[in-house]
């Protein structure tokens, strides 16, 4: 897999401390991936572009516009996740998009007590969200 992708900030159903450090983990996971050569956006850059276009990027956090946001950078794939406490667990769902069509190209799951039991999983999930 060869191009640009965004990674959005991961959305929660509720407050949940060090969503930030997760979001960048994921981000940086994708830059690491050994079977891609994809070209990661920063999150300041992200901000900077839909600032400038004004765009309101509260539905992103939200989920409701994550690939029509990410047509808007320019990129060819957006890597989004949603985090939910369900039965004492948290669980983070890592979805793949190809931004042109909005095909759903993959999913995967990291499950954990809280989000310091999640950092490490997070790379192996990565690896398998972008495999061909």
């Amino acid at each position: 897999m060869t191009g640009r992708v965004a990674v959005l900030e991961l959305s929660a159903s509720s407050t949940i401390e060090g969503l930030d450090i997760l979001s960048d983990q994921v981000r940086g996971a994708v830059a690491k991936s050994a079977s891609t050569d994809l070209k990661v956006m920063t999150r300041e850059n992200m901000e900077v572009m839909l600032s400038d276009m004004g765009i309101d990027a509260t539905c992103v956090s939200e989920g409701a516009c994550e690939v029509e946001t990410a047509r808007n950078l320019g990129v060819d794939y957006v890597v989004t996740g949603k985090i939910a406490a369900l039965s004492g667990k948290l669980v983070l769902s890592l979805k793949l998009h190809e931004t042109k069509t909005g095909v759903l190209l993959s999913q995967e799951n990291v499950i954990g007590d809280d989000v310091l039991t999640m950092l490490d999983p997070v790379a192996p999930a990565v690896e398998k969200l972008l495999a061909p």
